[in-house]
């Protein structure tokens, strides 16, 4: 595809606060396991997207890439160990220790949504489990009643929709309610486990 020229920034799609976190310790558990599949889905698919596009995208967009596939796969899997010690004792430590992991993952995600105007982006957010999910949820359902995704180059308009429609796709097929059962255990851990062999998750040295 031919480069494209410069674009306005259009205005961004409305950004919702996270919801109360309800007390409860198998709401934490249930919470931590939707945030890490939103989350992987999320840098996943930002990573093959850049990958196919690379050649279209600005310097900024690929160091976040490059950021990510670095730092992720270890965020990722310390999350995941995580939650399943928190699981299997769920002690104030364990939680603890889970809720900071999350936040890890959390901004690893926010640094990935580089089609945001760069006044949300340096907006400085208490660091909080469950916030950057909820609002990245929020921002999908948004985007299915506004055209106004914010970019500044047009391709990034398609990087939007394309994490948007994942994360649409994760809310409706998986409507959680209770924790993760042994085979979606195993399907995810078999998704972390990919990660090393991933093309589109390899770093370039």
């Amino acid at each position: 595809m031919k480069k494209r020229d410069f674009c306005k920034v259009l205005i961004a799609a409305p950004i919702v606060g996270c919801r109360t976190i309800q007390d409860g310790e198998s709401n934490i558990v249930v919470r931590s396991e939707q945030t890490l599949d939103i989350s992987f889905a999320v840098l996943d698919n930002f990573l093959r997207f850049v990958d196919a596009s690379s050649s279209e995208l600005p310097v900024n967009v690929l160091l976040v890439a490059d950021a990510i596939k670095r730092n992720a796969p270890v965020a990722l899997r310390s999350a995941n160990n995580l939650r399943r010690r928190y699981k299997d004792n769920l002690t104030p430590e364990n939680r603890a220790n889970l809720l900071t992991a999350i936040c890890v993952v959390e901004q690893l995600v926010e640094g990935s949504k580089v089609w945001l105007p760069m006044i949300a982006l340096s907006t400085v957010y208490e660091p909080k489990a469950f916030v950057v999910t909820e609002r990245l949820i929020a921002e999908a359902q948004a985007s299915k009643s506004t055209k106004s995704f914010a970019s500044l180059f047009p391709v990034i308009v398609d990087l939007a929709q394309t994490i948007y429609q994942a994360v649409l796709l994760i809310q409706n097929s998986r409507a959680q309610k209770a924790a993760w059962d042994s085979a979606k255990e195993d399907a995810f851990q078999a998704q972390l486990d990919s990660l090393n062999t991933l093309p589109h998750w390899l770093v370039q040295e």
